[in-house]
């Protein structure tokens, strides 16, 4: 269970933490829930949903941080701009400088569509390595153009 005051939450509340799982087993293609019907119950429960979109927020950026890199280098690209406007973005910066418990606050004011399409937004990211091995890769997904290094 999740300590809800880790998130900005009540001291000893815990934090149901199904929804999500139902929201990850839907987008891994396990399970027979809806994905709409699960993402919508995940965003819009007053209380859990916040936490819920700021833990998988957060573990994307953790995840992509192991590789060196960042989520926010995605969040002002039209695969997220065009679905989720500047939520996402807004949600990783606060994220960025302050933290769990600031981020689950801004969340937490953010409308309930803005979340919907937030979550909607981040699911391409989710396993992403995985769904890329399922097709074949070539060269024009991993060469990248030539740089200039850097020289002292």
């Amino acid at each position: 269970m999740v300590e809800a005051a880790d998130y900005g939450g009540d001291e000893g509340r815990l934090i149901d933490p199904a929804p999500l799982a139902r929201l990850v087993a839907a987008w891994s293609g396990f399970g027979n829930d809806q994905l709409e019907a699960v993402t919508r119950e995940v965003v819009q429960d007053p209380l859990d949903g916040p936490v819920h979109l700021v833990r998988l927020i957060a573990a994307l950026e953790a995840s992509a941080r192991v590789t060196g890199g960042t989520l926010a280098r995605v969040t002002d690209t039209p695969v997220v701009t065009d679905v989720c406007g500047g939520a996402l973005h807004h949600l990783i910066e606060v994220l960025h400088a302050s933290g769990l418990r600031a981020a689950t606050i801004a969340a937490g004011h953010v409308e309930f569509e803005s979340r919907f399409l937030t979550v909607k937004a981040l699911q391409p990211f989710w396993q992403a390595p995985l769904r890329a091995l399922r097709e074949p890769l070539h060269d024009v997904q991993v060469v990248q153009p030539a740089r200039t290094l850097w020289r002292s």
